[in-house]
């Protein structure tokens, strides 16, 4: 499972681990590579940015938060 999905909302957090502490925050469109899922929750790398975070689904387009 590796998907390239984008931020589908105005500010959305990524965390070390799934409903973890909040590492940052992001905007609308910036592209996220996932490799893992656990539940709701997606890992992956951030363009350009951090690498091995965490983002729940409802954050993201599709193909992750359809």
């Amino acid at each position: 499972m590796a998907d390239d999905c984008f931020v589908d909302v105005a500010r959305a957090n990524f965390r070390r681990t799934p409903g973890g502490v909040i590492l940052g925050t992001v905007g609308r469109g910036q592209g996220f590579h996932t490799y893992d899922q656990l539940d709701d929750w997606y890992r992956g790398d951030l363009w350009g940015g951090e690498r091995g975070v965490w983002m729940h689904w409802s954050v993201l387009g599709p193909p992750c938060g359809d």
